[in-house]
This record gives structure tokens, C-alpha cells and sequence, in this order.
């Protein structure tokens, strides 16, 4: 709960407050409300004070607010004037919960969502085209970047004959990237660890990763700084 005069200086500041974002009361009394509010967000403050002046009450109103150590935090807040014995508004109290959770389960449930409608899609391509395997392996690596939101991805099959990964499809490498990784061994790199031990692999900092010089330094220069890398595996349990 806090409370902030017409011209968006804090007056209270409670114990809720304080643990919610970060600051101490001796930190926020007497200083202006935008101290937790993004710069790009100051213009909802006018307006919420421009209500508050005409005697106007705001409904859960939900927005983004800045938190001590940075965190942007998703909140849902309602504002109320504050009058004076003779009636007269003379501040406002905000009472703000923390949606942060909420809106990332969310956030979740609309990605989850989207993902089922992009494989539902794959499937059905697939099964259309399904004499077209070029067409097929270009929209599975279409739809694994959409759903890891990556920004570039390839698909490669392995070679049993010769032990090596070639890539089937590739969607964001420059062409000197994809020769690079066009026929790759079953040493170093993260798509061979995965399908060496047919679990997914993830590289969350390609400069400090268990992969070999020779791939780090490919990934470096197409760009790549962070990898996930997932074994396809058939319908009958093969290793693809």
C-alpha cells in the first residue's frame, strides 16, 4: 500500500511495499512515484493522477513496475483519492499486488498453446507432403525455432555408413555457416552429444561450453552464442 500526494511524491510506504519492491521506506518517502516506474511508462502516471484529481477510483489496473535490483514486475494496482475533512482530494492510496506469477504461467499456457497449434500444422503438412521430405524438414526447423524462439536452426540426419551428421535443412545461417556445419562428426559439437546420448543438450553460453574449439569457434563466428540441441527420434524409436 502506498500513498502519493497529487503531484506524485510518496507519503507512505508500508511493510508490504518495502518487500514487494525493495526499497525501505526511508528510501521512497519524499520521493516521486516515477522512481518505480519505467521511463517509458510515465505517461500512465498523468493519467492515473489526472483521474484521481477529478475524484475518479481505478479498477485493477495492470502494468509494469520497477523494482529495487532491477526486476520488471508485473502488477495489477487500485488507486483511490484521498480527501481531506472538508472533502477536498488532496493525495491518492495505491494498493498494488504482484501478478508477476500469474501473468508468466500465462505467458506459458499461450506458448504451450501455440506450440501444439504449430506441430498440429507440421503433422498435417507432413502427412500431405509426405513424398516431399525436402518440404517436411524445412517446416520442422521453422516450427522448433518458433517454439524455442531461436533465431536460426537446422535439422540434420545421420549417416550410419559414413557416422556423420549431415544437415537435411537449415533455416538462418549464412551460407558460409551452413558449409561449416554441413557434415559434422560424432565428436565435439552439441548435436552429436545428443545424439550420442539421445537427450536433449543445451549450451547456455556457447564461449564456456563442453564442445570442441573447432565448433565453438564456428558457432562464434555464425553468431551463435547459446544452443539447444534436440535428437529426433521415430515414430518406431529410432535414433534419426
Amino acid at each position: 500500500i502506498i500513498s502519493k500526494s497529487l503531484s506524485g511524491v510518496i507519503t507512505s510506504w508500508n511493510g508490504a511495499a518495502e518487500r514487494m519492491y525493495g526499497y525501505a521506506a526511508a528510501e521512497m518517502i519524499g520521493e516521486p512515484v516515477l522512481k518505480i516506474i519505467l521511463p517509458e511508462l510515465h505517461g500512465e502516471e498523468e493519467t492515473i493522477l489526472s483521474r484521481i484529481r477529478a475524484g475518479q477510483r481505478i479498477e485493477h489496473f495492470e502494468t509494469v513496475r520497477l523494482a529495487k535490483d532491477g526486476r520488471r514486475l508485473e502488477v495489477s494496482i487500485t488507486v483511490s483519492p484521498v480527501k481531506d475533512p472538508e472533502g477536498r482530494i488532496i493525495g491518492a492510496s495505491k494498493i498494488a499486488r504482484d501478478i508477476t506469477a500469474r501473468k508468466q504461467a500465462e505467458d506459458r499456457i499461450a506458448a504451450d498453446l501455440q506450440a501444439m497449434t504449430l506441430l498440429r500444422q507440421l503433422g498435417s503438412l507432413c502427412v500431405s507432403e509426405g513424398a516431399n521430405a525436402d518440404k517436411c524438414q524445412h517446416e520442422i526447423v521453422v516450427a522448433a525455432i518458433a517454439i524455442a524462439e531461436a533465431d536460426k536452426g537446422n535439422l540434420q540426419l545421420f549417416d550410419p555408413a559414413s557416422g556423420v551428421l549431415a544437415i537435411a535443412a537449415q533455416r538462418g545461417f549464412e551460407e558460409g555457416a551452413a558449409r561449416m556445419f554441413a557434415a559434422i562428426d560424432d565428436s565435439g559439437p552439441a548435436c552429436a552429444a545428443a545424439l550420442r546420448s539421445a537427450v536433449p543438450v543445451f549450451v547456455e553460453d556457447v564461449r564456456h561450453g563442453e564442445i570442441g574449439e573447432a565448433s565453438r569457434q564456428a558457432m562464434l563466428d555464425a553468431g551463435v552464442r547459446a544452443v539447444v540441441s534436440v535428437p529426433l527420434i521415430s515414430s518406431r524409436g529410432t535414433l534419426m
